[in-house]
């Protein structure tokens, strides 16, 4: 069962922001796609297994895009 995640991350502040963020999600194996939002400082993420939930906020930490919880 897929799984749609939406995090808020206050640092995205450009497209090279979303695109660096896009691929280092999409290499995380269970993550079927994701897509960003600059203007909402937003990224959506759908998870083929939703136990890698927390695998996707820690490379976002990673990385230096953090979830506003």
């Amino acid at each position: 069962m897929k799984k749609k995640l939406v995090m808020k991350i206050p640092n995205i502040s450009c497209e090279h922001c979303v695109a660096r963020i896009e691929d280092a999600l999409t290499e995380i194996t269970g993550v079927a796609k994701v897509k960003g939002n600059v203007k909402k400082q937003q990224i959506t993420a759908v998870l083929s297994d939703s136990s890698v939930e927390n695998d996707v906020k820690e490379k976002l930490s990673e990385i230096g895009y953090p979830v506003e919880e």
